[in-house]
């Protein structure tokens, strides 16, 4: 087994700190849509993530047809944001 060269070394330092910056950004991607998402009050389409506020409960979302629930929208959107909605939603 041989010692790595400079290279190597180069290229794994490199890789492991573009994997951090990647990581970092998509968290903080992910905290800023659900920011968005719970200033809106969850009301976001779950098929396409199209704004639905404006529109009635029970009428079809007007970009891709599916039926407009808002009790259930918002719950799975926290669901999905929140790791631990569904543990704290049980009481």
């Amino acid at each position: 087994m041989s010692i790595p060269s400079r290279y190597t070394i180069i290229l794994y330092l490199v890789a492991t700190i573009l994997m951090f910056a990647g990581a970092f950004a998509f968290t903080r991607h992910r905290k800023r849509v659900h920011r968005a998402y719970e200033a809106r009050d969850y009301r976001v389409c779950v098929g396409c993530g199209y704004d639905i506020a404006d529109q009635p409960d029970g009428s079809p979302c007007p970009e891709c047809g599916l039926p407009i629930n808002f009790p259930e929208f918002k719950h799975q959107w926290r669901n999905m944001f929140d790791p631990y909605y569904t543990i704290s939603s049980k009481k």
